[in-house]
């Protein structure tokens, strides 16, 4: 399995970096070789037109001062018959055309250029003009002089055959061995790394051994590595398990703390309002699929504002704790019983009708009142009143028995204090 494919080999991206050099430098060498000699060649034939001039100048001026027309058209056709001549205009003094003949100066395509020199004869003590003439060459002639293809399809089979070295040589000196070392390498793993190397197969002793001897010794050293990991791998691993079997039993325990105190009530140890309610529920749902009685005491500790106010707040929470003491003990198991808020209190009864409750609850109220706490500043009596109401089939909902019962409540305060009220459920 390859973990990497190159997309680009560094051969032939070396490759294409060295011929795209050597190219560019044979165009603007090849191209400079151009403009020279087209230049120089150009400059030849200048100086060829000079020549041509010189040598048919007599003839043109010995034609002109008979005159005879004929000759100086032979002259002319003459001149015009040369390689290096593609016009000839011979123009008199009053600006008629003795010889125009050859390429169309005035519409062609090519670069012209020309040498002009005039024909005159002395009279007395003046030159008499008798014609301009004007001899043309152009490009077309300077490129047929220029010998510079066979040079370029030189240049372009030595760079041809050079990139075919270049490929050869590069392919068996660096993309082999590169390959060949990138193939050894994706065959070691961790499981083998003791049996397996790098053999680049190369036979120089150039900087591929070099990597070679470096592969393999990196290798040795990862498999002494490797076994000293796997010894500490191990034990750490044991150290770890334990660590982790320790912190789940700490936190397991500190879950059942957190769960524990968030359904309880700091000060009484007994359940607060939210987990009583998460629990009353269940009693109501089971009572209700069980059409099992179900009944509800709402208690509430008489005047203990007065407690605290007189005998302080230490003295009311201590008040608090002992009524809880005093009602658990009357209370089963299985009965619920919740600081609903403040100096309020629930109980939940289960499979108990409204006449046990209020037995239940009678008793709890003398319990309550023939105790006394004894504090720094005296002896304090607490009475409850107590609101009792029983599950009827037509509440609703947990709810309905709390009013019911908290109604009751209300109604023993009314009523004198310390003194219970049982709530029946209206009849419709």
């Amino acid at each position: 399995m390859k973990y990497y494919q190159a997309k680009h080999s560094i051969v032939y991206q070396l490759l294409k970096t060295v011929f795209a050099i050597y190219f560019v430098i044979v165009v603007l060498l090849t191209a400079l070789y151009f403009v020279i000699e087209y230049q120089t060649t150009k400059n030849n034939i200048r100086d060829e037109l000079e020549l041509i001039a010189k040598s048919f100048k007599p003839d043109l001026k010995s034609a002109l001062q008979v005159p005879d027309n004929q000759r100086v058209q032979a002259i002319g056709q003459n001149i015009l018959n040369l390689s290096s001549v593609v016009s000839v205009h011979v123009v008199d003094a009053s600006g008629n055309s003795l010889y125009v003949e050859g390429k169309d100066v005035a519409s062609s395509d090519t670069a012209l250029f020309f040498h002009e020199f005039i024909i005159d004869k002395p009279l007395s003590n003046e030159r008499v003009h008798l014609a301009k003439v004007k001899i043309y060459s152009d490009s077309d002639v300077v490129w047929s002089r220029v010998k510079s293809w066979a040079f370029i399809a030189f240049l372009v089979g030595v760079s041809l055959l050079m990139y075919a070295l270049l490929v050869w040589a590069l392919k068996k000196l660096i993309h082999k061995p590169m390959q060949k070392l990138i193939d050894d390498l994706e065959t070691i793993g961790l499981e083998n790394i003791h049996k397996n190397g790098v053999d680049l197969h190369t036979e120089s002793d150039n900087e591929f051994k070099a990597v070679e001897a470096a592969c393999n010794q990196m290798l040795r050293k990862l498999e002494l590595d490797k076994q000293d990991l796997l010894k500490v791998e191990y034990n750490y691993q044991n150290i770890l398990e334990k660590e982790v079997s320790e912190r789940t039993q700490e936190l397991e325990l500190s879950n059942k703390q957190l769960n524990t105190l968030a359904a309880t009530d700091p000060l009484t140890q007994i359940r607060n309002r939210r987990s009583f309610f998460d629990i009353a529920g269940k009693y109501y749902s089971i009572a209700i699929r069980t059409k099992e009685a179900l009944a509800v005491m709402m208690i509430d500790l008489d005047h203990f504002k007065s407690v605290n106010d007189k005998y302080g707040h230490a003295s009311g929470d201590k008040a608090l704790k002992e009524f809880t003491r005093i009602v658990k003990k009357q209370l089963r198991e299985s009965d619920l019983f919740a600081r609903y808020g403040g100096e309020e209190f629930v109980v939940v009864l289960a499979n108990t009708g409204i006449e046990g409750a209020e037995k239940l609850a009678d008793k709890i109220r003398h319990a309550i009142e023939t105790n006394y706490l004894v504090t720094e500043k005296g002896e304090i009596q607490i009475t409850v009143s107590i609101g009792v109401a029983e599950l009827d089939k037509q509440d609703a909902s947990l709810e309905d028995i709390l009013s019911r019962a908290d109604k009751g409540l209300y109604l023993a305060k009314e009523n004198g204090r310390n003194r219970i009220e049982k709530m029946m459920a209206s009849k419709s």
